[in-house]
């Protein structure tokens, strides 16, 4: 068929090397368990672990960079261990038909966040009207947003096990109110859409650096549940309630709470 003529399947082995790999078009399928990257950073169009049938397990090798700029996709019963450096998610590739909102992380399996960075970097126009790139409901270890053109819509709840990074663009938690949990660092230099969604800062002593106390940067609901320190780095707006459960907020920042409680334990 003319999908197998742009299809590389690995069945059972490892995808690994010295040399580089720019794969741009068509799909690249690895299968069964293995190892998967390389000392250079490598370029996929589509990259599909696994094919959905029977258990295996896919780890990343590695500390380079591995970008996608089609999907990447974890099919059922497989398990990718992101491991270390940088997974950029970065669609190149046009408009997909009926679809508005671009989805390019499909997680059917399991995802195993290790240390690694998952960075939504690309910028999706469809056929007709505004488009938005989704960010998949998943725990991340560090998650990046990274597109000043683009508006990158929570899928659902997300977990970042260390920082959350709004480098560029717009993160919008979306009418449906998605929560965020944030164990790390805190940062935007983008544009954050709260609305009525809260996010919760757990984990042990870190910064929240919120980019200023102004509408373009405020959140809803804070909530700190943490077992250190967190601390305010720039001015910050809360237009929900900020509430101290655990820990202690700390910092010598502004702070602006717009109509909602100040509570704590």
């Amino acid at each position: 068929s003319d999908a197998d003529k742009t299809r590389v399947t690995v069945n059972g082995g490892n995808v690994t090397g010295v040399g580089g790999m720019t794969k741009t078009g068509g799909t690249v399928l690895v299968d069964g368990t293995g190892a998967l990257g390389g000392e250079t950073e490598w370029a996929y169009d589509n990259l599909h672990i696994g094919d959905g049938t029977g258990k295996a397990s896919t780890a990343k090798t590695g500390a380079d960079k591995i970008t996608v700029t089609g999907i990447l996709t974890i099919a059922a019963d497989q398990t990718l261990t992101a491991g270390t450096g940088t997974w950029s998610l970065a669609w190149l590739t046009g408009s997909v038909s009926g679809v508005q909102t671009l989805v390019p992380f499909v997680i059917s399996g399991t995802f195993t966040p290790g240390t690694s960075t998952v960075e939504y970097s690309g910028y999706y126009t469809p056929a007709s009207g505004d488009g938005a790139t989704q960010v998949t409901s998943t725990a991340y270890y560090n998650l990046k947003i990274n597109n000043s053109s683009e508006t990158f819509d929570l899928g659902g709840d997300v977990v970042t096990n260390n920082d959350l990074a709004i480098t560029a663009g717009t993160l919008d938690a979306t009418t449906d109110n998605y929560a965020i949990v944030c164990k790390g660092n805190w940062s935007n230099s983008g544009t954050f859409t709260a609305r009525d969604g809260t996010v919760t800062f757990s984990g042990a002593s870190a910064d929240i650096d919120a980019g200023g106390a102004s509408a373009s940067k405020a959140f809803n609901n804070v909530i700190i549940n943490s077992t250190g320190t967190k601390t305010i780095t720039s001015g910050m707006l809360v237009s929900g309630d900020l509430t101290v459960t655990a820990g202690n907020l700390a910092g010598t920042a502004s702070v602006t709470v717009n109509g909602g409680d100040v509570t704590g334990n």
